[in-house]
């Protein structure tokens, strides 16, 4: 089970229902491989809501969405217990 929490939000609204992981550098993924079922976790980031690529002159080519899942560019995990 996912939950989460907004620095803007008050009380967040919604689920998680699949978390896929953007690791910025080396040692974010190495933070997220050593995850194990049953760890509690905070993971900090910034949500991805589009992709959007543009060819050299500035046309769009193609745009993906995620749908149904959570799309997260990380920017630190801390592993904070056992479930």
């Amino acid at each position: 089970m996912f939950t989460w929490g907004s620095r803007k939000t008050a009380h967040p609204r919604g689920r998680i229902n699949l978390l896929h992981t953007v690791p910025p550098t080396r040692d974010v993924c190495d933070q997220l491989r050593r995850l194990r079922n049953d760890d509690e976790v905070t993971i900090r980031g910034w949500e991805v809501e589009a992709v959007v690529a543009f060819d050299l002159q500035g046309n769009q080519v193609w745009r993906w969405e995620d749908m149904g899942c959570n799309t997260l560019l990380v920017d630190s995990v801390e592993i904070t217990g056992k479930h």
